[in-house]
């Protein structure tokens, strides 16, 4: 499998998903890494191709220390998680999602890219408890794995207090506006960059449930004041 590294640092543009719109919401940071870009792609192509190896072709070494902690990663990640259907059965990857109306998002436009949708029956439910502590609370479905790369786990071990519970629930409602089979919830699947990668404690998964009414409002009326922050001539070049 090859992957180039010029084309993953340049993006795959989501368009206007949360990404575009946490600029105008105050205090909400969460910037993807330019490691976290390689390494999503490099599961994305560990999950979607009969390849274990992966070669990332670079025109230079300004990036050789990423390049180095990437593989890293991700040679320890599918040393200890060899199976493609880990996660589930794979259904689709790098999604483009978009919002037909504002009942979706509380805004549009407003779209985003899902890393990966799985399927998820009851002997990978057994497995996951067994080999890796992770319990799905909601059961056999279907779900979204978000791909995050961190330094550190999360306070608490809850998701939600180290990434953006806006641009989480998002996904979740965009996926669930366009699909017959409805996403039960998320699974966060991080690489954490410790020192020495260790199974299950350095690539621990997490559990984002679908957003209640009252979240939904809250993320409803976020969405709707970063909108209402911008001023008439930026939609008036918005959307020429």
């Amino acid at each position: 499998m090859q992957i180039e590294l010029d084309r993953v640092l340049r993006g795959t543009d989501s368009g206007t998903g949360y990404s575009f719109w946490k600029r105008f919401i105050p205090f909400d940071g969460n910037e993807y890494t330019r490691l976290g870009q390689l390494v999503h792609a490099m599961l994305e192509g560990f999950y979607t191709t009969e390849y274990l190896d992966v070669e990332v072709v670079s025109a230079g070494s300004e990036h050789a220390d990423m390049l180095a902690e990437a593989y890293r990663l991700y040679e320890a990640y599918v040393e200890y998680y060899p199976r493609k259907d880990e996660l589930g059965k794979v259904v689709a990857t790098e999604l483009f999602v978009e919002a037909k109306d504002e009942g979706v998002c509380g805004i549009v436009p407003y779209t985003g890219r899902i890393d990966m949708v799985v399927d998820v029956d009851e002997r990978c439910i057994g497995r996951l408890l067994s080999e890796r502590s992770f319990f799905l609370p909601d059961g056999a479905g279907r779900y979204i794995v978000d791909h995050k790369t961190t330094s550190r786990r999360p306070a608490d071990d809850n998701p939600l207090r180290m990434w953006s519970k806006y641009q989480l629930w998002g996904y979740l409602r965009l996926y669930n506006a366009h699909s017959d089979i409805p996403a039960k919830g998320m699974i966060i699947n991080t690489l954490i960059k410790h020192k020495d990668l260790i199974k299950n404690t350095s690539f621990p998964l997490y559990y984002v449930s679908y957003p209640e009414e009252e979240e939904l409002g809250s993320f409803f009326k976020a969405m709707q004041a970063a909108k209402d922050s911008l001023n008439d001539s930026f939609w008036e070049v918005f959307q020429q």
